[in-house]
């Protein structure tokens, strides 16, 4: 049975019964070059929307990271869902120019309900998902690429997209007493930290490390959790969450640039949330 691929809106035959398509080729200038296993590799990373130019259609591995949403305003602020890591391996990509979108993290604020989602990153058609923006004041977890964390009180989490991110973590339920914790933004890697007590809030979830460069890194972190009063706030997940803020007007910790983190929570009352991180495309192909 043949096995087709789109080409500028046609369908051409891949394997079998037809012409077999190989490795695609980029013509901009690489990034870095390596081998491994006996494989020549070249890849390119994409750190600010622009388009990348293929002379030859044909297959390549993709790493496609969305921007961290914002941690949760005010007070008692939930950590930021990590922005969506998506990893193709063999992902067809037609010859020509191609757009590539990075997506933006969430925007930091001193306002509940103006938290922000993290922007979507795109190649062409594939795309991944922004992470879920935290809500203060004992808000609800928001959906995205990675949910973030519930606030003080709530056990309704956001969800991650499966193959993407993970699940925010959970607040100490019925909490009406001690340092109203809030609960961390989910990781690529893992889910986010469940509040254990009524003084601690949940941590960031992992991210994922991932070696599309020859060398293993991690990327897309979930925003630490925070709380109102004295306690422990939620470390960012390792990958590039920003920390929960502490007892003081420190504002969340901002998840780090190009890697897809989570936002920290806000704790100080009208205190400013972390924003998420910027998010990330790498494009490897064989050479």
């Amino acid at each position: 049975m043949a096995i087709y691929a789109r080409d500028a809106g046609v369908w051409k035959s891949v394997s079998g019964g037809g012409s077999t398509v190989g490795n695609a080729n980029f013509t901009d200038t690489a990034t870095g070059t390596y081998t491994d296993g006996g494989v020549n590799y070249k890849y390119l990373t994409v750190t600010g929307t622009q388009s990348v130019t293929f002379d030859q259609a044909g297959f390549a591995d993709v790493l496609i990271v969305s921007g961290g949403g914002s941690g949760g305003a005010s007070a008692r602020g939930p950590g930021g869902g990590a922005g969506g890591h998506l990893y193709l391996t063999n992902a067809y990509l037609p010859a020509g120019s191609l757009t590539v979108a990075i997506g933006a993290g969430g925007t930091a604020t001193t306002v509940v309900g103006a938290e922000t989602r993290g922007n979507d990153s795109k190649l062409d058609s594939y795309y991944s998902v922004g992470g879920g923006q935290g809500r203060g004041n004992g808000g609800y977890g928001n959906n995205g690429g990675s949910g973030s964390g519930a606030g003080a009180g709530q056990t309704t989490h956001g969800d991650g997209i499966s193959g993407q991110g993970n699940d925010g973590g959970d607040g100490f339920p019925g909490v009406s007493y001690g340092s109203y914790p809030s609960a961390g933004g989910g990781g690529a890697g893992a889910l986010g930290g469940n509040c254990p007590n009524n003084t601690t809030a949940g941590a960031g979830g992992a991210g994922l490390a991932n070696s599309i460069t020859g060398t293993a890194v991690t990327r897309a972190g979930g925003g630490g959790g925070s709380l109102q009063g004295a306690g422990t706030p939620g470390a960012g997940g390792i990958g590039g969450g920003g920390d929960g803020s502490p007892i003081s007007s420190t504002p969340g910790g901002a998840g780090t640039a190009n890697t897809g983190g989570g936002g920290g929570g806000a704790e100080h009352p009208s205190g400013t949330a972390g924003n998420g991180g910027s998010g990330i495309v790498i494009i490897r192909v064989v050479v």
